[in-house]
């Protein structure tokens, strides 16, 4: 090959050489780079942040955290509105005569009755003697939601009230004597006696009396109480019908009340004395006791249990007097037959407006076969 030919070849190869040095200069090596980095341009890109550095290992002996508390308890649903239940229609307003026909409220409210009354047969005034009863009539009155009962009852119990706060703590007793020539010359020994009470806690007495004054104001004050009075004559009504005469008389309070029934107690005294008619014996009652009553109302009517206990009655006769006694009646000289009985009556009583009516049977000595009867009729007030 000729030199120029060589020439001819080499030339483009120089220009491509040429052509490429400035970019061969422009990228450094590998190894120039890492021997001397070059100054960052105001083109370059911010360093890279450091991670943070990684959390402690725990230490083997450090205690373990505390557990968590569990979260609350939901709070419980309200509970569900109650229904609304209508109002009842209210009751039926009684009218003049239903209420005077009720026996229930006979019971509770003030009222008053008079009227007349009959007994016979071996009841409570029959005789012991066994030859014959009396025939009693008489006249009745009785009271219910009064002040009479309240008032004597609440009386004698304020007596008794400041009978024990009057009384002395101790008494002191010292006895003299002493010589006194009297008028006829005569000596004599005179012997004194003095008694000397002493009170050494008077605010006790007198709270003593102040509860004896308030338990008596709430006697009289006590709305459901009853009185009874019976009074017997021998001339009834003018027709000269009657053989006792005498009266009796119960003082009652209610101690129980229930829807159904009523219980009744009290005290009560009495005396009355009754002929035999044809034989020549009076049979005299005394009565001194508690009386107790069981009332059932229903509806006008109301049934009642009755007993009277005559604490003059208690021994059943054991311990009378063998001795006959006789005693003039009217001119007439009659065997005396001292009773002293425990009644018992089953009765039932009607409320009719006005009207009150009764009648029911009754014994003193069940034992001996004597049962009487009764009746009763008055105006209600």
């Amino acid at each position: 090959m000729s030199s120029f030919q060589q020439h001819r070849f080499l030339f483009p190869a120089a220009l491509l050489l040429t052509l490429a040095a400035p970019e061969a200069r422009a990228q450094p090596t590998p190894s120039a780079s890492a021997s001397a980095p070059s100054a960052p341009t105001a083109s370059a890109s911010p360093p890279p942040e450091a991670p943070p550095p990684p959390p402690p290992e725990a230490s083997s002996s450090a205690e373990p955290p505390p557990p968590e508390a569990p979260p609350p308890p939901p709070p419980p649903p309200p509970p569900p509105p109650e229904p609304i239940t209508p109002k009842p229609a209210p009751a039926p307003r009684l009218t003049l005569f239903q209420a005077q026909t009720s026996a229930s409220l006979a019971m509770v409210f003030p009222g008053y009755t008079v009227g007349a009354s009959v007994r016979g047969g071996g009841g409570v005034y029959g005789s012991s003697l066994g030859r014959g009863n009396p025939f009693v009539t008489g006249y009745r009155y009785v009271e219910r939601g009064g002040v009479i009962s309240g008032l004597v009852v609440g009386g004698l119990f304020y007596l008794l009230g400041a009978t024990a706060a009057a009384m002395p703590d101790s008494t002191t007793t010292t006895t003299s004597s002493y010589l006194r020539t009297n008028n006829r010359g005569e000596t004599e020994r005179v012997i004194e006696t003095r008694r000397t009470a002493t009170y050494n806690n008077p605010a006790r007495n007198a709270a003593a009396l102040k509860a004896s004054e308030e338990g008596a104001k709430a006697l009289v004050a006590y709305r459901q109480q009853a009185f009874e009075l019976d009074v017997y004559t021998r001339d009834w009504f003018g027709s000269g019908l009657g053989d006792a005469r005498g009266y009796r008389m119960n003082f009652l309070f209610t101690v129980y009340s229930h829807e159904r029934f009523f219980v009744e107690t009290g005290f009560g005294f009495g005396d009355v004395s009754a002929i035999v008619p044809g034989k020549d014996i009076l049979v005299e009652e005394k009565y001194i006791g508690m009386p107790v009553r069981v009332i059932v109302p229903w509806g006008p009517f109301y049934a009642q249990a009755a007993l009277d206990l005559n604490f003059r009655g208690l021994d059943f006769g054991l311990l009378a007097d063998d001795d006959i006694e006789y005693r003039d009646v009217d001119g007439r000289p009659m065997r005396v037959d001292p009773v002293r009985p425990i009644p018992f009556s089953l009765s039932v009583h009607a409320m009719l407006w006005r009207l009150a009516l009764s009648a029911g049977v009754e014994t003193a000595r069940p034992w001996t076969g004597q049962f009487g009867y009764f009746a009763t009729a008055g105006a209600r007030f």
